[in-house]
């Protein structure tokens, strides 16, 4: 049986993403996964993870070796659309708004800055909620051109994040 670290990093066999250790209660493990939410899970589920340090990258069509560039290794860019954190960037709620009008509204600029960045996918953190914010921004990005939305990470059989991405060619400013 494996031994498993306080905060070592861990994948759930079945599942997506990564979580970490929290508690070791024996039979079971308290995991978070990247969103901050925790769960029991049974020590059989959880696998370990090595990371691989790739530093050179072969073309297949070329056959040639090149060595990996820092754009390449970054991360997507996401926005979350959670309340807290659109507050802690700054935005302001005012009494009367209601909450998914602000985030819809955030959704788009991010949107639209990304076009302006020339990214051709991002990811949006929207949580598992109720599901009606990811059916609005399905809703929203299935009537405009240039733009695909996929199911990005699941948690508890449940999406929580959404991955966007842009056809520069045909996509159309919000």
């Amino acid at each position: 049986m494996y031994s498993f670290a306080v905060s070592e990093r861990v994948t759930l066999l079945n599942e997506t993403g990564y979580f970490w250790v929290v508690s070791d209660f024996g039979v079971q493990l308290l995991l978070k996964d990247e969103h901050g939410f925790e769960r029991k899970v049974m020590r059989q589920l959880v696998c370990k993870t090595t990371p691989i340090e790739v530093n050179e990258i072969t073309d297949k069509e070329k056959g040639k070796v090149k060595e990996r560039t820092e754009a390449s290794s970054q991360e997507l860019p996401q926005v979350d659309l959670h309340r807290e954190a659109l507050e802690e960037r700054g935005v302001v709620f005012r009494h009367d708004d209601v909450i998914l009008q602000v985030q819809l509204k955030e959704f788009k600029r991010f949107c639209n800055q990304m076009i302006a960045q020339r990214q051709t996918r991002f990811r949006v953190v929207h949580g598992i909620g109720n599901g009606i914010l990811r059916q609005e921004l399905r809703a929203i990005i299935s009537g405009r051109k240039g733009f695909q939305l996929h199911d990005d990470q699941v948690s508890f059989g449940r999406v929580g994040a959404s991955l966007v991405e842009i056809r520069l060619n045909e996509v159309e400013k919000f």
